[in-house]
């Protein structure tokens, strides 16, 4: 029994464990929740100085079975009340086919400049105008339908973090794509900032990323071990 116990526990010191990471984040403003939560997106500083507080810098992903969970961080501060309107958009390719939705090659006839282009089902928006909400949405892109409103965000210094319910992401009729967002499904998602900073100047596009419904993430035993055994799946 004794050499059984040791085996095991050599196993959890090297082995690596996982847990539903996103069953640990509180939408607080307060980030250490994600420390764990691997950088899904990361993007460069390539906004001019005026409008650095709307250049992604990272983005974060997380998910349970039933709802979304981002962490997006800029280079400056994010969503600021500076007197300028800014609006953050989580593009998301709901069935991570680019044959459906919206590409995200050009807008408004411009474009983008994004290299691995993915089919935009919805958007989430943080849309803020001189620090007050104007905008929090989601909205079926190919419909322009505004699906839900006010969903839970916090900022905070260089980041802001975000959860949505996934059964708020309805298409409207005629706009079917079957079963999305199950357990153990492919999403990819992306983004993109249009602001007033620079004078509705260049718009900061990322790269996209895959993402996992519900997909768990490695424990860090000499870090949140204890804030998540609990969720460790066997």
């Amino acid at each position: 029994m004794r050499s059984v116990t040791a085996v095991t526990i050599m196993a959890l010191c090297v082995a690596p464990l996982f847990a539903q990471e996103a069953n640990d984040i509180v939408i607080d403003g307060d980030f250490a929740d994600w420390e764990a939560i691997p950088i899904a997106i990361e993007d460069p500083n390539d906004m001019g100085p005026g409008n650095i507080h709307g250049d992604y810098k990272s983005i974060k992903v997380a998910s349970t079975d039933d709802t979304l969970f981002a962490l997006e961080t800029v280079y400056g501060d994010a969503a600021p009340a500076d007197g300028f309107r800014y609006y953050y958009h989580l593009l998301i390719d709901a069935d991570s086919d680019a044959s459906t939705g919206v590409p995200n090659d050009a807008y408004e006839g411009n474009p983008t400049g994004v290299a691995d282009v993915i089919g935009s089902d919805f958007h989430v928006q943080i849309g803020r105008d001189a620090g007050a909400n104007d905008g929090i949405s989601v909205t079926h892109l190919e419909s322009q339908e505004v699906v839900f409103e006010d969903f839970r965000w916090m900022n905070g210094g260089d980041s802001m973090e975000l959860s949505v319910d996934f059964d708020v992401f309805v298409a409207p009729a005629g706009f079917d794509i079957g079963a999305i967002f199950q357990p153990g499904s492919t999403i990819r998602v992306a983004a993109f900032q249009e602001g007033n900073a620079e004078g509705w100047g260049p718009i900061d596009w990322t790269e996209p990323a895959e993402h996992v419904i519900g997909r768990p993430f490695a424990v860090d035993l000499h870090g949140k071990a204890t804030t998540t055994w609990g969720d460790i799946k066997n």
